[in-house]
């Protein structure tokens, strides 16, 4: 853990591993099929959740504990660093990707900033199949189901049971985040539309964030939730104004991690997709 007594600029090297498991033999024409899923999952922009993880600051009013914050944020290395494993069987393919989060988690007093060390991990399933030709783009590789994010710091007892989703007319219950579900079937919300969001699971003396877009523009918010009584977090937020495809995640970090000097930082979060009709 540092501290410091100004705001430092954070200046990070950034690297991408890519590994790749399969049963086949590694010929020439599989490493070319490899090549074109993994340029395909990179230029895919609603698979990249960077921005998700908003580097804001976010004013923190709670006090509870020998720390009393006044804001708080995340610092990481950009972009994410990320191993990508790819299985192919025939014209379908999974693609096994765990991203990883380094840096700082940063909590600023009256007097200082004090940094604890932020090493998160995020896991995603997606699923590929070969709808076309060699000769389409990405040699007629398609992407058909994904899953959501789960993002845990190491060995952290954190919980989310479920979250419920209110929006309009839709009223969701989801209960896991690494189901695989068709991309055709991506949540949609309607624009500008103030949704209503219960977290299941975590605590009484969790903290609990949603990190969304803001409705009128593609920046990122947090939003604390209310603690409801019996492990329950309740809060809102509108969605975006622009037809899209986001990312919002459900953040919870432990107690000790903001209010406690000497505790280390931990957190679990969920990233969920959703579409913008």
């Amino acid at each position: 853990m540092k501290k410091l007594s100004v705001i430092a600029s954070i200046l990070l090297s950034v690297f991408l591993c890519l590994n790749c498991d399969n049963d086949t033999d590694d010929s020439e024409e599989y490493a070319t099929d490899q090549s074109a899923i993994a340029a395909l999952i990179k230029n895919t922009s609603y698979l990249d959740f960077s921005d998700s993880y908003s580097e804001d600051k976010y004013e923190q009013d709670t006090v509870g504990g020998d720390i009393d914050p006044l804001a708080w944020w995340r610092t990481a290395q950009r972009p994410f660093d990320k191993d990508i494993y790819i299985k192919q069987r025939a014209d379908i393919c999974t693609v096994d990707v765990t991203t990883y989060l380094k840096g700082y988690f940063n909590i600023q007093t009256l007097t200082e900033i004090i940094q604890k060390d932020l090493n998160d991990t995020g896991h995603r399933i997606i699923v590929l199949e070969r709808t076309g030709d060699i000769s389409d783009p990405y040699r007629g590789w398609t992407i058909k189901e994904i899953t959501g994010i789960a993002m845990d710091t190491q060995e952290n007892t954190l919980k989310i049971d479920s979250v419920r989703v209110e929006c309009g007319s839709i009223d969701t219950l989801i209960t896991s985040v690494s189901d695989l579900f068709q991309v055709e079937n991506i949540a949609l919300f309607p624009a500008n539309t103030l949704a209503t969001i219960t977290v299941y699971g975590p605590g009484e003396n969790e903290i609990v964030f949603i990190h969304s877009h803001k409705k009128d523009t593609k920046y990122q918010s947090r939003r604390p939730f209310q603690y409801m009584g019996n492990n329950t977090f309740k809060g809102d937020w509108y969605t975006p104004e622009e037809p899209e495809r986001y990312h919002v995640f459900f953040d919870v970090i432990t107690h000790d991690s903001m209010f406690t000097d000497d505790e280390a930082y931990s957190s679990k979060a969920w990233g969920l997709p959703y579409d913008i009709e």
